[in-house]
């Protein structure tokens, strides 16, 4: 498997998750693509082919031949310097490691090539629990001004000079996450804020956790008793909700929000709506989405992993 195809794969995968659904992602690219064929001088020359075929702005090659064939690599959470250098000095080893695998995109400067792409996705998951089209349009319009591109270049002019191959996978990893999560309330028959807390602690990547006596907090606002209501899954599109959207969702009637983290100004429109937050922690939630994501590749072909940056493997294979 070459980083190309791994990548191919990966974007194929994470449109047949989509909550968009296909059609609609196809024609979000049919559209994109009229627009840009429209385009001339410096607009065409500065925007991204690349949109033209591959829907989600957080997953790009960064830097190295996309050709290369993986033989090993280096696979985490936040990568930078550090992590490069560890590929590295693994293949002056004798390891077969060859390129270095990122989730998030931030300090990778080109990773996040369009906040637009990453978050478009949220609207279709704000209207599903019923937050008026015209609202969800709105808030994340302005959310996703408040996302510049990146343009810290460091970790990729280190592995530039290293030969290393570099690439980041993030919404199609956060698909699958959200997908696992989706068939974890169904088939568990999860009815309280206590029973998901329980099945949360359950799930192997949160478990290497507790197994470490690290206890990671999971019931952020609520009671364990509470019935959950409609649930909201936060695990897709790019951030969590901003406060604005927090609030819409809220008055859309979500009972249980289940979340990668939530700052003391999400938790107070949480309380102020009696509606409960439930964390699954950001690494262990990452880590499930990147475990999936890797079990399908490693059906197709055979290459080494070694985990770092707070990346935990996880086969279900």
């Amino acid at each position: 498997m070459t980083v190309q195809e791994l990548l191919d794969l990966a974007i194929a995968e994470g449109i047949n998750l989509d909550p968009r659904g296909r059609a609609a992602v196809e024609g979000e690219l049919a559209a994109l693509r009229a627009e840009y064929e429209a385009l001339d001088g410096e607009e065409r020359r500065l925007f991204d082919p690349e949109r033209l075929t591959n829907p989600f702005g957080d997953t790009r090659l960064v830097c190295g031949d996309p050709q290369t064939e993986i033989t090993g690599m280096v696979v985490g959470i936040d990568i930078a310097g550090p992590e490069i250098l560890l590929a590295d000095a693994l293949r002056r080893q004798g390891r077969p490691i060859n390129v270095v695998f990122a989730h998030h995109t931030s300090g990778l400067a080109y990773a996040m090539a369009s906040a637009h792409d990453t978050m478009w996705v949220q609207v279709q998951m704000m209207t599903e629990v019923g937050v008026p089209a015209h609202v969800a349009e709105a808030i994340v319009t302005e959310d996703i001004k408040a996302r510049p591109r990146g343009s810290d270049f460091r970790a990729p002019q280190i592995a530039e000079a290293l030969g290393l191959p570099l690439f980041s996978i993030h919404t199609p990893a956060d698909y699958h996450m959200l997908q696992f999560l989706r068939e974890l309330l169904g088939r568990e028959e999860i009815k309280t804020v206590g029973e998901l807390v329980d099945a949360i602690k359950a799930i192997p990547e949160v478990e290497y956790y507790l197994e470490r006596h690290i206890d990671p907090e999971i019931l952020a606002v609520g009671d364990r008793k509470r019935s959950l209501g409609p649930v909201y899954i936060v695990a897709a599109g790019g951030w969590n909700p901003s406060p604005a959207a927090m609030e819409a969702l809220c008055q859309a009637g979500v009972g249980t929000f289940m979340m990668l983290a939530a700052g003391n100004d999400l938790r107070d429109i949480a309380r102020r709506h009696h509606a409960a937050i439930v964390i699954v922690p950001h690494y262990p939630a990452d880590d499930i989405g990147l475990n999936l994501l890797l079990d399908k590749a490693l059906t197709r072909a055979t290459f080494e992993i070694v985990p770092c940056s707070n990346f935990f493997r996880v086969s279900r294979a």
